[in-house]
């Protein structure tokens, strides 16, 4: 297929349940000069079989198998086969707005970006409800910005997004010429793809518009699986530490850098299920890594969020144990800070002043209403 605007490159793992659904979602894109690479790693359900048959159907949609070596390195087979202007990461088991491609490409082209990231929520597959969340891109930190690079935001750089690929347009040109490659860890392989990425791109930039469904509480993903892959989080970052610290210009966005590590860190124990786990993670830590980044050295005004420093040096004085217990103690008060809230809102809501004002106000609320349609 000639004239390829963007490479979708998807790795699938045992994603039968909800493979098919993501598909059609990526070939029906608005977007239509697209191909739709998927690289098996290794399954063993019948995704493959769910690939072949809408392959036949769509010609855009390319398979690539290999052994079960993880989603880092089947991201890199998938770039090696990409022929799009632009590639974006998508993940099997997430939903897309069927205009995301679109909105993302004519940016990066409106803006000549080497990368371009757009908003996200969450779709909690317990609660089977939808969350919104300014994780993904938080616009508060970039102002009034439309171009992002390490010299116009070097303090919040590495925190106005995550880690994670799948909300991110690259340039494939900007990738292939600075060598970046996912690395072959089972979990947390792209971090330093992401961060490296950010550090040296000369033109970022993003849209506001939430285009991406992200499947949270899956079992089945790997995050969800977490605690059997305990220090993949804590070796990314380390490596790509390793390889950040070789530039001279790291030193402006080193604040950045580790207000993202803390956040990485605590974020990995958070994911831990399993106790002996947590604890074998929380001791690599405590040990060696808080110094080996040294976070153990700065002052509480050096940290985004307070909470990073309070709990940051908590770890350093308490054994895990000490530290699960005063986590649940946390948390406890501030269920209880949100139970007295919704006992305050529900006596409101039942009170005589609240009825009067409600039936006060119905007369111009409804005229309000009108006069919007009207307009």
């Amino acid at each position: 297929m000639n004239n390829v605007k963007v490479s979708v490159i998807m790795p699938v793992y045992n994603a039968q349940i909800y493979l098919q659904d993501t598909l059609k979602d990526v070939i029906h894109q608005s977007l239509e000069e697209i191909e739709i690479i998927c690289i098996d790693d290794g399954s063993t359900d019948e995704s493959v079989k769910t690939i072949t048959e809408m392959q036949a159907n769509d010609s855009r949609i390319k398979l690539i198998s290999q052994k079960n070596l993880y989603a880092g390195v089947a991201r890199n087979q998938g770039l090696k086969k990409a022929v799009g202007e632009y590639v974006v990461f998508w993940d099997s088991d997430d939903r897309f707005a069927y205009n995301a491609l679109e909105i993302m490409y004519k940016r990066s082209k409106q803006e000549d970006a080497d990368i371009c990231v757009c908003s996200a929520q969450r779709y909690d597959q317990k609660t089977d409800s939808l969350i919104s969340t300014n994780v993904y891109l938080n616009k508060s930190m970039l102002g009034n910005k439309d171009i992002i690079n390490k010299n116009i935001l070097p303090k919040y750089l590495f925190n106005f997004a995550t880690n994670v690929p799948w909300n991110k347009m690259y340039r494939r040109s900007f990738i292939e010429d600075n060598g970046l490659e996912f690395q072959d860890l089972k979990q947390a392989n792209d971090t330093y793809f992401t961060l490296m990425a950010f550090f040296l791109a000369e033109r970022i930039t993003y849209v506001e518009n939430s285009l991406i469904t992200y499947r949270v509480n899956n079992k089945d993903s790997l995050s969800g699986k977490a605690s059997g892959t305990v220090f993949c989080a804590y070796e990314s970052y380390l490596y790509t530490y390793e390889k950040m610290r070789e530039y001279k210009e790291f030193a402006m966005v080193e604040q950045s850098f580790f207000n993202r590590v803390v956040d990485g860190f605590m974020h990995s124990l958070n994911l831990q299920t399993d106790y002996d786990m947590f604890c074998l993670l929380y001791d690599k830590y405590r040990q060696e890594g808080f110094q080996n980044f040294r976070l153990d050295q700065f002052e509480k005004s050096y940290f985004y969020k307070s909470w990073y420093y309070t709990d940051l040096n908590f770890i350093l004085k308490h054994e895990a144990p000490e530290f699960l217990l005063y986590k649940s103690i946390e948390r406890k008060r501030k269920v209880d800070e949100l139970r007295s809230e919704c006992t305050k809102y529900k006596k409101a809501y039942k009170s005589k002043s609240y009825k009067v004002g409600l039936i006060a106000t119905a007369i111009p609320r409804k005229v309000k209403k009108i006069w919007r349609f009207k307009k």
